[in-house]
């Protein structure tokens, strides 16, 4: 059924939904890259879907949650004083560890994640980025287009690989 629009009457034309064969020869890039990955790489990816996920990001295609980072003096200012004498300072660290693994475990949480997360921390706190989906429902075709070649882009950045002529390899060997 046709949607029409509230002011002018005029029929919206359903939004083209991207082809099978688009996201077909994303996923076989995506597994050539993944069978020629650089071994000396910082990332090793445990899987092709591990892969996907963090080029994606890589790319942009990602929401962020910001993990609150509690500053040591709140710490200390809950140890009673009487005790403040008796703790080593790896204590303070080591709450101060488990108050941001608390919070990024809350995030993840909040989040409903699925999947793989990635996280990253920095001298403005710690990151939690997810990856957003890239089912059929919530990325058209020209959306598509455009994070097939950010990917693409991400890895030549990352890697000096030609993910268009690895794929042309891979379906030349199979």
């Amino acid at each position: 059924m046709a949607r029409h629009c509230e002011v002018c009457g005029h029929e919206i034309p359903a939004p083209r939904s991207r082809s099978v064969p688009q996201h077909r020869r994303y996923f076989a890039m995506i597994k050539a890259v993944y069978d020629q990955w650089p071994e000396s790489h910082s990332f090793q990816p445990v899987d092709r879907e591990h892969l996907r996920l963090w080029l994606q990001c890589r790319a942009g295609y990602y929401t962020v949650a910001d993990v609150p980072v509690p500053d040591l003096s709140d710490i200390n200012a809950k140890v009673p004083e009487r005790l403040r004498a008796f703790l080593p300072p790896e204590d303070y660290w080591r709450q101060h560890f488990m108050a941001v693994a608390k919070g990024v475990v809350s995030v993840i949480t909040r989040l409903r994640t699925r999947g793989y997360v990635f996280i990253r921390s920095g001298p403005d706190g710690v990151k939690v980025f997810q990856p957003k989906s890239i089912n059929f429902h919530t990325i058209g075709p020209s959306e598509f287009g455009r994070l097939k070649d950010a990917v693409t882009d991400a890895i030549w950045n990352e890697t000096n690989l030609d993910a268009d002529q690895v794929l042309r390899e891979s379906e030349r060997n199979a």
